[in-house]
């Protein structure tokens, strides 16, 4: 009896070093995991560097939107004047054209005038023969 005292005795210490040095290894893990208090930090730190990047993309977008209206009016005046230089154009064609024209008008109608005149004295000598 003695004996089995001694070894529950014995077992039952055994158990409680064994619970103890279990606490123990425990708590030394845990003692290198992140707590609470960390955690809300690193979660702070994340919603600041967050802030920081949403403005940083706005500030961009502003500034890419910004150059890109620049080149899109930049873009019309050039159309504008282009267009402008090409009506240009085409009003001395058509001023070119018309006075063409004219000349040409004015040139068909002495060449009929002078038909005309050859006509009637042709017909004058052909009369009196």
């Amino acid at each position: 009896m003695e004996t089995i005292l001694i070894t529950v005795s014995v077992l039952s210490t055994l158990a409680i070093v064994a619970i103890v040095l279990f606490v123990v290894v425990i708590l030394q893990k845990l003692k290198g995991k992140v707590d609470v208090e960390v955690m809300d930090d690193v979660i702070k730190e994340f919603d600041i560097n967050n802030d920081e990047l949403e403005r940083g993309i706005i500030s961009r977008s502003e500034e890419t939107n910004s150059r890109i209206n620049k080149l899109e009016d930049a873009m019309y005046r050039e159309i504008e004047e282009r267009h402008r230089e090409i009506n240009n154009d085409v009003d001395d064609i058509n001023r070119r054209i018309d006075s063409r024209h004219d000349k040409l008008h004015a040139h068909i109608g002495k060449e009929v005038e002078n038909l005309y005149r050859e006509i009637n004295n042709n017909q004058k000598v052909l009369l009196k023969d």
